[in-house]
């Protein structure tokens, strides 16, 4: 059975930190895993976030955040120059939605999962 909720203990942020590393170091080699030699992949916007978890059953297959206001910014400022000034909408009511990660295994399934959610 897949679930997805907001991620309300410690042990499920654990599992989203340590599943990031697992796709984006292991599976995907986005990030190079020497720079997590803990095994678990955060950054610095991770502290203002919101995070979700993705379960198939106990185990955690895919991951999403939600970035709120911070004085960092948001990510897509930084590293895509995105001007976020053009949105008519107040600073502190805008968020950033980052890190969505599947286990390639089950992304056909969420997909489909998805679909007959929204159909």
């Amino acid at each position: 059975m897949l679930t997805f909720h907001k991620v309300k203990t410690e042990e499920d942020l654990e599992q989203v930190y340590r599943l990031r590393y697992y796709i984006y170091c292991l599976e995907k080699g986005f990030e190079p895993k020497e720079k997590y030699p803990d095994g678990i992949e955060m950054d610095e916007y991770d502290v203002y976030s919101i995070h979700f978890v993705a379960k198939v059953f106990d185990e955690a297959v895919g991951t999403a955040r939600l970035i709120l206001n911070n004085p960092l910014g948001f990510p897509a400022e930084k590293y895509c120059k995105a001007d976020i000034t053009a949105f008519s909408v107040k600073k502190e009511q805008k968020f950033e939605i980052s890190q969505i990660t599947v286990i390639n295994k089950f992304v056909k399934e969420l997909q489909f999962q998805i679909t007959k959610i929204i159909n």
